[in-house]
């Protein structure tokens, strides 16, 4: 992958600097590849275990679809090692001024700022695309991640006890956290006052 073919690049705290990209159906091998690298404590929360090759075709096939958005991350220097995602899914009907997202990153990519940069990636275009939240589900005993979402403007909005299953089909909290990323305007409210 050349660099001008980027949507735009990053510098991480440790000095590299990865490419990030809008992921197509046809990246299926670097998902697959960074699906494998997860430890098992890290795919128990995921909306799905992309392992499963029929999981990630459906997966794929939605994005393909354009119901899903997908921000990947690439080392350059690591042959365009997939380094993570964040997936964008809007919502639809009452749910369709809202986005939910899903950040996963590679092992060796942790706590170097990346996903906050894929976060403000996802946000900035969610925000062009009319969106006016973004939501995030953070299971309870993840401290460090509600902190960083925290730092990048979402708001703890609830705690849902048994809220989610895990992979293995056990329940577990989850925190709903939302950005707003833009206010609705009425013009009729503005003419009246």
């Amino acid at each position: 992958m050349v660099a001008g073919s980027y949507h735009t690049t990053v510098m991480l705290n440790d000095g590299r600097e990865v490419g990030l990209r809008w992921l197509t159906a046809e990246d299926r091998p670097l998902l697959e590849e960074l699906a494998a690298a997860l430890p098992a404590e890290d795919l128990r929360h995921l909306n799905q275990d992309l392992r499963q090759g029929e999981v990630l075709q459906q997966w794929l096939e939605g994005l393909a679809a354009g119901s899903m958005r997908l921000l990947g991350a690439q080392d350059p220097a690591e042959g365009g090692r997939l380094a993570g995602y964040c997936s964008l899914q809007p919502g639809r009907g009452a749910h369709a001024h809202l986005g939910e997202l899903e950040v996963v990153l590679h092992p060796a990519y942790r706590d170097l700022g990346l996903g906050s940069n894929l976060v403000r990636e996802v946000a900035g275009a969610a925000g062009e695309a009319g969106l006016m939240f973004l939501k995030a589900e953070v299971p309870v005993e993840e401290l460090g991640l509600i902190t960083a979402f925290q730092r990048l403007g979402f708001e703890l909005k609830a705690i849902m006890e048994n809220y989610r299953v895990d992979l293995a089909g056990e329940p577990y909290h989850a925190i709903i956290m939302l950005k707003r990323l833009r206010y609705q305007s009425h013009k009729e409210f503005l003419y009246r006052f």
